[in-house]
């Protein structure tokens, strides 16, 4: 058994002893992890999540990426709603080298680079 509770103690909780790891994992699974990732990735773009925050682009991409949309200027459109102030104006003001805006890659890829410029930045202001 997985556990140490006696069954007086697991009927009073409506604790269920799990016999096997594969009972336990099962369990757990089903209680614990999304159903349907992509439903979960949408949600959370939906919500108050959608917004970067203090996660860093990298992570932001991957949400965006579970959440399977299909056409390209949808996903930079959410992709580049979601992303810091900071980031958003880099990107919007660059004359030159500005990713298109139907190509979720190009931002992905520019936003990475800024946000790990940014870091970087901070670190040597740091120094001064």
């Amino acid at each position: 058994m997985f556990h140490r509770l006696n069954h007086a103690t697991c009927t009073e909780n409506r604790i269920t002893p799990m016999a096997t790891w594969a009972e336990f994992r099962l369990e757990f699974i089903c209680n614990f992890c999304p159903k349907n990732k992509v439903q979960t990735a949408h949600m959370d773009l939906e919500t108050c999540k959608y917004h970067q925050g203090s996660c860093s682009v990298d992570i932001f991409c991957e949400l965006v990426d579970h959440a399977e949309y299909t056409e390209g200027m949808n996903i930079v459109l959410k992709f580049w709603h979601g992303l810091s102030p900071i980031i958003q104006n880099y990107i919007t003001c660059l004359t030159y080298g500005r990713p298109s805006d139907d190509i979720p890659k190009d931002w992905y890829d520019t936003a990475i680079l800024c946000d790990e410029n940014c870091i970087a930045n901070s670190a040597f202001q740091l120094t001064l």
